[in-house]
């Protein structure tokens, strides 16, 4: 089930989504997605399944692609798409981005 609202700027400001998956061994997996966001054509969500630095890509908001690990432990909440990247925000340190959704970075402050 998806429920949406978005801007007049086409940004996601309200969603709710719950995607049931078929897995190789046809067995049903259900993942929660803390957030999705749009950007590039593509639905990027970060999930909440009792697993750490995980996203999930779709193009139409129905088939979602197998969890894909951003090479971290932590768990993210929050999913943007700013300035052409993708970025993974975990309270205010350990933010992540990418260029295509599937290939991470850790975002390294800038100090003054």
């Amino acid at each position: 089930m998806m429920l949406m609202h978005f801007s007049k700027e086409g940004e996601v400001i309200h969603k709710t989504l719950i995607s049931k998956k078929e897995c190789n061994t046809n067995k049903n997996h259900y993942h929660y997605f803390y957030d999705i966001t749009y950007g590039k054509g593509k639905f990027v969500a970060s999930i909440n399944n009792n697993s750490t630095g995980q996203v999930s890509i779709s193009e139409d908001l129905i088939n979602w692609s197998e969890p894909i690990h951003a090479g971290t432990s932590y768990s993210y909440s929050r999913i943007y798409f700013f300035d052409n990247k993708f970025f993974l925000v975990k309270g205010t340190s350990q933010h992540m981005y990418s260029y295509d959704g599937i290939n991470w970075d850790f975002l390294h402050a800038i100090s003054g």
